[in-house]
């Protein structure tokens, strides 16, 4: 299921932005060894196993993909 980037928000250092404003002309920078939160709106997961698939296209690296697996109990 592709999830609707108004509908992500990302937290990182006490900063939040909503994905979809995010552009080259308007990045979102993330310092090395900082957590970052992602906030899904009006999707939650039920209990048991998951894959979750992040796509993104960070400036300088290009589009890169990571997935997640874990159970949520």
């Amino acid at each position: 299921m592709n999830i609707d980037p108004a509908q992500i928000e990302l937290i990182c250092g006490g900063l939040s932005r909503q994905t979809s404003t995010i552009t080259p002309q308007s990045p979102f920078e993330i310092p090395s060894h900082q957590r970052l939160t992602f906030v899904v709106r009006q999707h939650s997961l039920a209990p048991g196993p998951h894959r979750l698939e992040i796509t993104a296209d960070l400036l300088g690296f290009g589009e890169i993909a990571v997935q997640i697996r874990d159970k949520l109990v």
